[in-house]
């Protein structure tokens, strides 16, 4: 496990438990504590540390730290029913409950003194949520969002993709925000009433290397160090900035090389903004690492795009239940605080960094840029669907537990079936010996798939915490 990471002007130290769960991490200007109880986040405590003036006559700055703690409660079935802030359980306040219905779907909730009731079709799809009203289309995308404000249109590609938004009418009129993708089903332009406002470089379906303006100027850069999100960000001027985030990956400050805090967002739980200090410095990652979007108020992640407001996606999983979910409109379960969906396919333990591997940021830029034409004019013939990866299966006591996820073989003719949802199918075994647990949960996964099989990936967790994975692509 990775225990320092620094570039010489931020330093970040992490520790972990006995099973190799996330204990603490901390930097000069970001620390993050957790503690679990039976493999659940239960108690979360966040500092950050900000530069103030000395009082009157004392010169320079010294440290100042905002310190908040959040406990966390859930159901019978893993899901968060409860957040209370507050350090000592006499002074805790309760900020958010939440209530489900049978498959999942939130029915109540009452979110800082703000209480929505919700209800919905035999389907998942929204009927009504709060004040809002909700109309999906044939395809089970959603297509119509009614406010006291107005009415918002959705508008979708044929793989699914999210390509334009239309806000209500207001005394300046209506606002079309329309994106572009690649065959990738990358996103690599954002358009506002038809004019370019921003174009994007990946380097996958999750990892943001650059924004460019329309004329393919240098807005923004990320470095990244050994996880899914970026730990820097460089500007247009080539002034250098820090990313600091929380245990599922939610861009919690931004702070420049003398540790000074620029920008300090806070969320709810499920990802609702609640408070940014500097609006005006625009970043574009929010909730769990995902790119926020200022103008819909969604989140996209790889596939899909989030809703924080309501905690559901606006379409279905593309994969259907392979993703885990018998709610193909659920995040994450229900449990926002252990896990995230960085691809909008599968739930995934939310752990920022990947422990083995290190991945520096000019490895990616090299990588991507060389591909650069090919991704934005969509000229690749990779398939989307290979980028798929299984969910990290629950340590079990005494056992090795594997999810295998095999895609079918675009390449042969006839092979695939004509449904996205049909071309990936995942299989789960469990044995105490790992090679007997992985080989049964593939040849499951590649009989359920029903034709021949071109990428395996395999995830598989130890009785101890360790974690296996093979393949993908």
């Amino acid at each position: 496990m990775t225990q320092k990471i620094t570039d010489g002007t931020l330093t970040q130290k992490r520790t972990y438990n006995n099973f190799g769960d996330l204990k603490t991490q901390k930097d000069q200007v970001f620390k993050l504590e957790l503690r679990r109880k039976k493999a659940r986040i239960a108690k979360k405590e966040e500092t950050i540390v900000k530069l103030v003036p000395r009082k009157k006559k004392k010169k320079g700055f010294k440290k100042q730290k905002q310190h908040v703690t959040y406990h966390y409660s859930y159901d019978e079935r893993d899901r968060l029913i409860k957040v209370e802030k507050g350090g000592k359980k006499n002074s805790r306040v309760t900020v958010e409950e939440y209530r489900y219905d049978s498959n999942g779907n939130r029915a109540w909730a009452n979110v800082y003194g703000i209480e929505t009731t919700g209800s919905y079709t035999l389907d998942d799809n929204l009927i009504v949520y709060g004040d809002n009203t909700y109309r999906y289309d044939e395809d089970g995308y959603l297509a119509e969002k009614t406010t006291p404000h107005g009415t918002t249109t959705y508008s979708y590609g044929t793989m699914g993709e999210l390509r334009e938004v239309v806000t209500p009418t207001t005394s300046t009129g209506s606002v079309t925000v329309t994106y572009e993708y690649n065959a990738l089903n990358q996103r690599v332009a954002k358009l506002i009433d038809g004019e370019i406002t921003e174009k994007y470089l990946w380097a996958d379906l999750a990892t943001l290397l650059a924004i460019y303006d329309k004329d393919d100027n240098l807005v923004q850069r990320f470095e990244y160090a050994d996880g899914r999100i970026p730990v820097a960000m460089t500007d247009s001027n080539g002034t250098k900035y820090y990313l600091h985030y929380d245990q599922v990956g939610s861009l919690r400050a931004v702070s420049d090389a003398s540790h000074n805090v620029i920008k300090e967002i806070t969320y709810d739980t499920f990802g609702n903004i609640l408070t940014d200090s500097n609006e005006a410095f625009k970043v574009p990652f929010g909730f769990a690492g995902g790119l926020y979007d200022t103008d819909t108020q969604l989140t996209r992640f790889g596939y899909r795009d989030y809703d924080a407001y309501t905690g559901k996606w606006t379409a279905k999983d593309p994969i259907g239940f392979a993703g885990g979910d018998s709610n193909l409109y659920g995040y994450v379960l229900g449990d926002p605080v252990d896990f995230v969906d960085a691809e909008g396919l599968f739930i995934q333990f939310a752990i920022p960094f990947l422990p083995e591997i290190t991945i520096t940021a000019g490895e990616l830029v090299t990588a991507a840029v060389a591909s650069l034409a090919s991704l934005i004019s969509g000229d690749t013939r990779e398939d989307a669907s290979s980028k798929t990866s299984p969910i990290t299966p629950r340590r079990r006591k005494g056992v090795w537990t594997c999810a295998v996820v095999a895609c079918c073989n675009d390449n042969i003719p006839n092979n695939c079936p004509e449904k996205n949802n049909q071309k990936c199918k995942q299989a789960v075994w469990k044995h105490k010996n790992r090679s007997i647990a992985e080989k049964e949960a593939e040849k499951r996964a590649k009989r359920r798939l029903k034709c021949q099989a071109k990428h395996v990936t395999v995830t598989c967790t130890g009785p101890q915490g360790q974690i296996y994975h093979r393949g993908g692509k």
